[in-house]
């Protein structure tokens, strides 16, 4: 209960406006049930007079605003999903900020895209749907009291039914089926690592005349797989039928007594009516009670699934220092999928050094700055900044800005706010000398910026532009001027390289003469 508690608590501000439309419908509902009623026992009498008209327009009204309430409650509830969505989202997004990059690289960008767009929507469509058990509350109860006031016989009849059924229903919904459904994935995913395995070797048996063995085999070994999954899978159906049994088990008994009690002359004939129009709908309640029960539950799972997943990253540790003097790499050795990448590589980069790393495609360039920018462990080998030796946790944001192809600008609409990377409180002054630096004189109305309509080269001078707005002292650029026409490369490198700053430069098309404006090159 601690756990619900929390829970509505966190959204209160979105649960109680799905609360109250998700009430006002069940009582609608309910109040139809009445008006129902009321209606058949005026048409019972078998004159068309003044009441039987209004209860009968009262009785169409109630649909009318039935159909109404309902596309409230689901826009009111996809409300609260998208916002619930976004709100997790961005605490999510918080948590991960405080995380080393080594650690999210580790776990890979599908898992945290996972995380950020299924898991969180998950939590969100499952954590609405559990604040919808209000509604089954209330339509029980509203079902119940209309019934308590014009049949108070039926109505106990159909409250001991009621508790006849549920704890079964509640065993094979909540229990049953899922432990089911757990077993139905777990053979289905042996089955399909069976199929796998046999793909990646029925060239081997292809090449060799092999197969009506290898058809033997993959029948001796999954037909057992196979067998297993049609057991699971009709046992879950059969819950499910049985669940369903019950529903029309309630129906029979309800209208066997009910029966019953209207022969005796103790209810009258629109009693049944309501009953027989009316009693699938209550089962309904009773269903979506359990099934809104649940949700909580899978709610629990995705947040401890979310956990999980924090729990295997790690904390930034920030350096004890603000300024660069020396970064030193000793006898590294790396080695990427049983590839030897670097073997006994040393280089030492001290302040203001302008250092080019070249090298063809796939020699280890990036992998230099990864392992630079500690995004990666060396096999062995040590990195040190200003003598100082880098942890696992090592943060180096304080001190280097790494631009690459994977740097992605923010959407904002003036060009002043996506160098500045804020909405707010940037200096135009150095926005400025920035848009100078990097030749950004391409675009005519400033205020108004599609950075989707810009060429790729354009693009990245702004990247360029944003990066070089936050002054750190080292600046790693990976391919940053791969894009530009020649004009333009050779101008904003000159600048570049001008600066006051320790530049480390990735490139493999620079000319000689480029090249012999660093005082380092790193040939790889």
């Amino acid at each position: 209960m601690n756990y619900y508690l929390k829970k509505f608590l966190k959204l209160y501000h979105l649960s109680i406006p799905l609360l109250l439309v998700a009430t006002f419908n069940a009582l609608v509902a309910a109040l139809q049930l009445f008006l129902l009623n009321q209606f058949l026992i005026s048409w019972n009498t078998a004159s068309v007079n003044n009441d039987f008209l209004i209860w009968i327009v009262l009785y169409l009204c109630s649909f009318i605003i039935i159909i109404f309430s309902n596309t409230l409650e689901e826009y009111v509830a996809y409300s609260v999903i998208t916002k619930y969505k976004n709100i997790l989202t961005l605490e999510w997004y918080k948590t991960i900020l405080q995380k080393h990059q080594k650690s999210l690289n580790k776990v890979g960008k599908d898992k945290i895209l996972n995380l950020f767009h299924t898991d969180a929507f998950n939590v969100a469509v499952n954590t609405a749907q559990f604040l919808l058990i209000v509604s089954s509350i209330v339509s029980i109860a509203g079902t119940l009291i209309i019934y308590g006031t014009i049949a108070p016989k039926v109505m106990g009849i159909i409250f001991i039914v009621s508790l006849i059924i549920l704890p079964i229903k509640i065993y094979l919904v909540v229990r049953a089926i899922p432990k089911q459904k757990v077993k139905e994935s777990k053979i289905a995913e042996k089955w399909m690592g069976k199929v796998i395995a046999f793909t990646q070797v029925q060239n081997v048996f292809l090449n060799n005349n092999k197969t009506v063995y290898f058809d033997h085999l993959y029948q001796e070994q999954t037909s057992p797989i196979v067998k297993m999954y049609n057991k699971v899978v009709m046992k879950t159906k059969l819950f499910g039928e049985g669940s369903k049994f019950l529903n029309k088990f309630a129906f029979i008994i309800t209208f066997v007594v009910s029966l019953v009690l209207y022969v005796k002359g103790y209810v009258d004939l629109s009693v049944l009516i309501v009953l027989v129009i009316n009693f699938a709908t209550y089962v309904g309640y009773l269903d979506a009670l359990i099934n809104n029960y649940m949700f909580i539950n899978t709610v629990k799972e995705f947040d401890n699934k979310a956990k999980e997943f924090f729990s295997e990253l790690f904390d930034k540790k920030a350096l004890a220092f603000d300024h660069f003097d020396q970064l030193s790499i000793q006898n590294l050795n790396f080695n990427y999928q049983e590839k030897s990448i670097f073997q006994d590589f040393n280089l030492t980069i001290n302040a203001n050094d302008k250092v080019l790393i070249k090298g063809t495609s796939g020699k280890g360039k990036s992998t230099l700055i990864n392992l630079m920018m500690n995004y990666l462990d060396p096999t062995s080998g040590t990195i040190k900044i200003n003598n100082t030796l880098y942890e696992q946790e090592t943060d180096l944001a304080n001190l280097f800005t790494l631009v690459n192809k994977d740097i992605q600008l923010l959407e904002y609409p003036s060009l002043n706010q996506i160098i500045a990377a804020q909405e707010t409180n940037y200096s135009v002054e150095k926005i400025n000398q920035l848009k100078e630096l990097f030749n950004i004189n391409f675009i005519e109305d400033e205020t108004n910026v599609d950075v989707s309509n810009l060429s790729e080269g354009q693009v990245q001078r702004i990247k360029l532009a944003s990066a070089f707005y936050i002054d750190k002292p080292v600046f790693l650029l990976d391919e940053v001027l791969s894009n530009l026409d020649k004009e333009n490369r050779d101008d904003i490198l000159n600048k570049i390289l001008s600066l006051d700053k320790t530049i480390i430069f990735v490139s493999h098309h620079l000319t000689s003469n480029q090249e012999d404006l660093f005082n380092k090159k790193v040939i790889l």
